[in-house]
């Protein structure tokens, strides 16, 4: 049994990061997927109870909106990154296969709300630390 279970959380991780792979045809033709993974987010930034800015690496920054208002994520000093698909690669394309858990919810919990888009941020458009 537990070599299924484990045949089938390996295909789902290709699965997953055949998403994010080229389709074929030119450059040109298909549009640009941009995919990174999630453990190399080094900080957020909220923006207001429905956005939230991602810092990756170390010069890459991703907008997150979030499908409706998030209780508290405006002001959380933590989150973390919740797959529902189960893969670790997050792609632009693939928005609706993440949620975004607060944390610092003392005394109710944790509460998690589901991302709607992900876009990546040019150099003038990126918060300043």
């Amino acid at each position: 049994m537990k070599a299924w279970i484990g045949s089938v959380a390996v295909l789902a991780a290709a699965l997953a990061l055949s998403g994010c792979a080229s389709r074929g045809g030119t450059a040109a033709e298909a549009p640009q997927r941009d995919c990174f993974s999630s453990g190399r987010v080094s900080g957020f930034t909220p923006v207001d109870a429905t956005t939230v800015r991602l810092r990756v690496g170390v010069k890459d920054e991703y907008e997150l909106t979030l499908l409706g208002y998030c209780p508290d994520v405006d002001w959380t000093r933590r989150i973390a990154l919740r797959s529902v698909s189960g893969s670790s690669m997050i792609c632009t394309s693939d928005a609706m296969g993440w949620e975004i858990v607060v944390l610092d919810r003392p005394g109710i919990g944790p509460d998690s709300c589901r991302v709607r888009a992900i876009r990546k941020l040019e150099s003038e458009v990126r918060v300043q630390p």
